[in-house]
C-alpha cells in the first residue's frame, strides 16, 4: 500500500553552478510531494497528516531563505558579526546570517534539494514505513523526482 501527500510549498532563492559558471541569483516557489509505502496493517500505511507534518517541518527550514550548497568547492563561505559572505566565482553576496541556510549539497539544484529532503524525511518515518519518492516542482511542468 502507498500514500502520497503533495502541495507543501516554500519560497526560496538560490543560484547553481553549471559548467564552472554561477547562475544569477533567483527564486522559486517550490512545491514538495512525498510518497510512502508500508504493509498497511490495519488498513493504514500511516496517517496522511503525520507524513505531511514531517514534510512541512523539513520544508520550513528552507522557506524564505537563500540556499547555499556548502559542499561546493567553488563557493567560499565566511561569517562575522551576524552576516555571512558568500563568494561564488566573481560574485560576492553579503547576507544576514538568519536569511540563509547552508545545505550539505554540492549544488542547490532541484535534484539535490530533493535528495536532501528525501534523506531528512526518511529519518522521521516509522520503521515499518518506507519512503518511495520525493518530488520537487520548481515551476509548472518542471519536476525533479528522487526515488528509493
Amino acid at each position: 500500500m502507498r500514500i502520497q501527500v503533495s502541495g507543501v510549498g516554500v519560497s526560496c532563492a538560490h543560484f547553481i553552478e553549471i559548467n564552472g559558471s554561477f547562475e544569477t541569483l533567483h527564486g522559486h516557489n517550490i512545491i514538495f510531494s512525498a510518497e510512502a509505502e508500508g504493509t498497511g496493517e490495519g488498513g493504514i500505511v500511516m496517517d496522511f497528516r503525520e507524513l505531511e507534518d514531517h514534510l512541512e517541518c523539513i520544508a520550513s527550514k528552507i522557506d524564505h531563505r537563500l540556499l547555499i550548497p556548502e559542499k561546493n568547492p567553488g563557493i567560499e563561505i565566511s561569517s562575522q558579526d551576524g552576516y555571512t559572505e558568500i563568494r561564488a566565482g566573481p560574485k560576492r553576496y553579503l547576507v544576514p546570517s538568519g536569511d540563509l541556510v547552508l545545505l550539505p549539497l554540492i549544488n542547490s539544484t532541484a535534484e539535490e534539494i530533493g535528495r536532501w529532503v528525501f534523506s531528512e524525511l526518511s529519518k522521521k518515518l516509522p520503521e515499518e514505513v518506507n519512503l518511495r519518492s520525493v518530488s520537487v516542482q520548481e515551476v509548472e511542468g518542471k519536476v525533479a523526482l528522487v526515488e528509493s
